[in-house]
Parts: C-alpha cells; sequence; structure tokens
C-alpha cells in the first residue's frame, strides 16, 4: 500500500509535522512510517582512537527504536478519538544507522513510499533551502519532500500555488500534483514570475500542453510581473489564499542563484505556508 514517510528527531516541530502528515494520509488513503536515523560513537571521526564497546550501537538501535514507539503511540492516541475518520493509516516505525541524507537508500528500498515529510528548523525560507542537510537530502531523494514550517496546523488542501518558469519538464510533476490534488478537488493555480516584457508564447504553449496531457479541470493560471523573485514567492500566503506552496528543486546551484539576486535574501524572512519540493531530474514521479 502507498506510504508516507515522516523523518523525525523526536522534537515538538517534528511531533507537529507527523501529525500534519497523518492528515495528509488520511486524505490521501496512505500509511505512515515513522522514521529516524541515529549514530553510534564508534561512527564518528574520532572513534578510530577509542576502544568503544560493541554494544554501542544496541544501546543506540534500542533507544531509538523505543523513541520511536513512543512517539507513535502519542500519534495512534492523537487520532483515536476521530472516530468520523473514513480512513486510518497503520502507523509503523523504521530507525538505521547513520546521517539521514547518506543513507537514504534503507529508508527508499520501499518502493511503495510516495513522499517523504519533516518539520523545518529554520526560520527563514532562505536559510531551510540552503542548509547543507536540505540540500543534500533533495539531491539524494526520488521523491517529493514536503516541510511542514513551523508548528503550522493542518487544514484541509483547497488551493495549491505552483510556482513555475514554465519549463517543459513541469508538465510531468503538474501531472503528479494533479494525482495528489484530487482528493480534495484542490485548485492548482500555476504562479508564473517575471518581468513585463516576458514571452506570451511561452505562456500559451505550456497551458496547452497542460490541457492536452493533464486530465485535471482545476488547474489555472497567474503571472506576477516582478523581477524579485522571492519577494513574490513569499508573499504569497499574505493573504491566506493558498494553503501549500509547490517549487522544483532542479540542480545544486539552483537555491545559490536564486538568493544571490540584490534584496531576495533580506526579504525571504518568514513564509507560513507548508513547501512541498519536487526532485528534478528524477526516473519516476509518484502517483498519489
Amino acid at each position: 500500500m502507498k506510504t508516507i514517510a515522516v523523518l523525525t528527531d523526536f522534537s515538538e516541530r517534528a511531533e507537529n509535522a507527523a501529525n500534519y502528515a497523518y492528515r495528509i494520509a488520511q486524505s490521501l488513503r496512505t500509511n505512515i512510517i515513522l522514521y529516524d536515523s541515529f549514530l553510534v560513537p564508534s561512527a564518528s571521526p574520532l572513534a578510530a582512537q577509542i576502544a568503544w564497546p560493541l554494544e554501542d550501537y544496541d544501546r543506540s538501535y534500542k533507544g531509538s527504536e523505543n523513541e520511536l514507539e513512543i512517539f507513535a503511540g502519542k500519534l495512534r492516541r492523537e487520532f483515536s478519538k476521530d472516530e468520523q475518520a473514513e480512513f486510518k493509516p497503520i502507523i509503523t516505525c523504521e530507525c538505521h544507522e547513520g546521517d539521514l541524507s547518506p543513507d537514504l537508500g534503507e529508508l527508499l528500498a520501499n518502493k511503495d513510499l510516495v513522499l517523504l515529510v519533516m518539520a523545518n528548523h529554520d526560520k527563514s525560507i532562505a536559510s531551510l533551502l540552503l542548509s547543507d542537510h536540505v540540500r543534500e537530502l533533495l539531491d539524494r531523494t526520488p521523491l517529493p519532500l514536503l516541510i511542514v514550517r513551523d508548528l503550522h496546523h493542518f487544514k484541509k488542501i483547497k488551493h495549491i500555488a505552483f510556482a513555475t518558469d514554465l519549463c517543459i519538464t513541469d508538465i510531468d510533476i503538474l501531472q503528479s500534483l494533479a494525482s495528489f490534488a484530487k482528493f480534495t478537488d484542490a485548485q492548482i493555480t500555476l504562479v508564473h514570475i517575471g518581468p513585463q516584457n516576458s514571452d506570451d508564447a511561452d505562456v500559451e504553449n505550456f497551458m496547452t500542453s497542460v490541457s492536452g496531457n493533464i486530465d485535471y479541470p482545476y488547474i489555472y493560471y497567474r503571472k506576477m510581473v516582478s523581477t524579485h523573485i522571492m519577494e513574490e514567492i513569499t508573499g504569497l500566503d499574505e493573504n491566506n489564499t493558498y494553503d501549500l506552496l509547490v517549487m522544483v528543486h532542479r540542480h545544486k546551484g539552483f537555491w545559490e542563484e536564486l538568493f544571490n539576486q540584490s534584496d531576495t535574501q533580506k526579504m525571504a524572512t518568514q513564509i507560513s505556508l507548508p513547501l512541498l519540493v519536487y526532485p528534478f531530474p528524477t526516473q519516476s514521479l509518484p502517483v498519489f
């Protein structure tokens, strides 16, 4: 059965992200894996200088396993009161030794996975996307990554903003996103930010491809005239119009180029929307 993996460190933010993921799983009718990666002292750079006991791994594994079960139990109790729920996701736990990003292979061996979910740990969207941890995670995962903003509480996803540069490869991503949106009949707005003199033919060609390839009736287009991309993106949630922001992670240098523009870093201070990031390129995109 299709499954969502929640990457957790047992913090309050991670607990909130797990609650958010549970609601998403109810909508998509998927199960949940709570995932933790742990390090043992003998895995550190100084390990070769110290004779660590062989019990270190078992102790660390058991500790992670126990924390996960406590975490899962709390999540189950939280939603056991929801008697009207049509679907209740099954929650399982997994833990593996190592840093999370390099060791994703252990988790991704599960072919049923369609989405990764994690909490953010920084107020700035600029800092978030440029952080080594998130960038490495995005570079290594073939799956979309949903980043739940600081203690953002779930509300039904009815309006999605997809920030696109009208690249033709975004059609496949939009196809996947439409399969996500259909569970709540959410409206997808294609937000294109560019200068006044941008080519209208690009828009027409892109929207023709959308209508010819994607069977979803609630896709709309919105042009925003600006050269300050992140200023406009961070303003998308000002009027509580959208419930989810979607972006594409194309390559390692993309975010650096984006945030090196004149005043975008100082403008990118706080965005409250959950952020769904699709990796590109990837061998396949999930159908939810």
